[in-house]
C-alpha cells in the first residue's frame, strides 16, 4: 500500500471516504462534487483499489491541485478493504462514504453536518437519488419521527423497508473507533447492511433528514453484478448478521425479521426476480430449499406476498413449491411473458 500526499490537518470536521476501482469514466465527476462542497473544512480520502484503467492518473491530477485530497494506492482487495483503509486514515470527527462512480450535491456536507450537530446525533440518514442518466428518481423512506429508534430501524432494514446502504448517511467517527466496527472484507454483497446494523445498534441517537443529496448511478455493470457469482456472498451476509444478533442477544427477538431477510435477499431477489435461470439462479434456489425454512408461516412473508401483484404472487408461490414446474409453466404460457420474468430461457 502506498500513501500519496498525506497532508497533516489538525482540525477536520468531516472526512469523505471514496473507494475507487476502474471508474475512469466517473471518478472526475465524483471528485468534483466532493471538492466543490460549500462546506470547506473537509478531507477527501480516495482509495485506489488496484485499478487497471486510468483511475489512478485522474485521482493524482486532482490531488495535485487540492491539498485536501489524500490518495491511498493499494492492491485490489475489494470495496470493504478500501473503506476500512479510509476509516483508519481519517481524522475528521464525522465520516461520509461515497462510491467512485456516484456524486453528491454541493450543499450535502454543510446541510447534513449542521443538522447532525444541532440535533447532537450519532447517525444522520438522508434520502437519495436513483440516477438513470436522463431519469432521476427521488428515493426515500419514511419514519414517523425525526429521531429513529435503533431496534425499529434495524427491523426496517431486515424487512427491506429501509435502505441498508452506507453512502446516504453521515456518522460520528467515534462509533467506528470506540466499538471497533469495520466493514467485513470477506463479504462482497450485503457488506453495507452488516456494518450499518452494528453502527445503528451502538448509536445513541439516529436522525432523519428528509432531503436527497447523493446520486446513486444506475449503470449496467452495477446492476448485473448482483446477478452473478457474487450473489453467493449474500449467504455470508446472512451468517454475519445472525452471529451478531446472537452476540448482542437479539436473535430471538428478531427471529422472524431475520428469516424474512434471508428469504427476501437469498430467494426472492436472486431467484424470483432473476433475469435468467442460469447456474447461479438454480444453485441459489437449491440452497434455499435445502434450508427447509418454513417461510410460509412467517407473518412478514405473508404480508409481503399479499402486497405483490397477482402475477408475481402466483409466480412466487409456484417457484417456492416446485421450481422445475414453474419453469415449464412460465416458458410455455405466453400470457405471463409481458408481466413477469420468464424462466427457462
Amino acid at each position: 500500500m502506498c500513501l500519496r500526499r498525506m497532508v497533516k490537518i489538525d482540525m477536520v470536521d468531516v472526512s469523505i471516504i471514496i473507494p475507487a476501482y476502474n471508474v475512469e469514466k466517473y471518478i472526475g465527476r465524483t471528485l468534483n462534487s466532493a471538492i466543490n462542497q460549500t462546506f470547506k473544512n473537509i478531507e477527501i480520502i480516495v482509495i485506489n483499489d488496484g485499478s487497471e484503467d486510468n483511475t489512478h492518473d485522474i485521482i493524482e491530477e486532482y490531488a495535485n491541485v487540492d491539498s485536501r485530497i489524500k490518495v491511498i494506492q493499494k492492491e485490489n482487495k475489494g470495496v470493504s478493504s478500501a473503506r476500512n483503509q479510509g476509516i483508519k486514515s481519517s481524522v475528521g470527527d464525522y465520516l461520509m462514504f461515497l462510491d467512485g462512480d456516484d456524486w453528491v450535491e454541493n450543499t450535502a456536507v454543510e446541510e447534513m453536518y449542521s443538522f447532525l450537530i444541532n440535533e447532537d446525533g450519532d447517525i444522520l440518514v438522508s434520502d437519495f437519488y436513483l440516477d438513470y442518466g436522463k431519469k432521476i428518481m427521488d428515493y426515500y423512506f419514511e419514519f414517523n419521527d425525526d429521531s429513529i429508534d435503533n431496534i425499529e430501524y434495524i427491523k426496517k432494514i431486515l424487512l427491506g423497508q429501509s435502505s441498508g446502504v452506507i453512502w446516504n448517511k453521515m456518522f460520528k467517527r467515534k462509533l467506528f473507533i470506540e466499538h471497533n466496527i469495520l466493514f467485513p472484507e470477506n463479504i462482497t454483497l450485503g457488506e453495507d447492511a452488516c456494518t450499518l446494523i452494528k453502527l445503528i445498534y451502538n448509536s445513541k441517537k439516529i436522525i432523519k433528514f428528509n432531503k436527497s443529496f447523493v446520486h446513486y448511478i444506475q449503470r449496467p455493470e452495477r446492476i448485473t453484478a448482483t446477478n452473478n457469482e457474487k450473489s453467493y456472498s449474500i449467504y455470508d451476509s446472512v451468517i454475519c448478521l445472525t452471529q451478531y444478533f446472537y452476540e448482542i442477544d437479539l436473535y430471538h427477538k428478531l427471529k422472524d425479521e431475520i428469516e424474512f431477510f434471508e428469504y427476501l435477499y437469498v430467494f426472492y431477489y436472486r431467484v424470483i426476480e432473476a433475469k435468467t435461470n442460469n447456474e447461479v439462479t438454480v444453485d441459489m434456489y437449491c440452497r434455499w430449499k435445502n434450508t427447509r425454512k418454513k417461510i410460509r408461516f412467517n407473518i412478514h412473508y405473508k404480508n409481503f406476498i399479499n402486497s405483490l401483484s397477482f402475477n408475481k404472487r402466483l409466480k412466487s408461490r409456484l417457484v417456492l413449491f416446485n421450481y422445475n414446474l414453474a419453469c415449464i409453466i412460465f416458458k410455455f404460457t405466453k400470457r405471463f411473458n409481458k408481466d413477469i420474468i420468464t424462466f427457462g430461457e
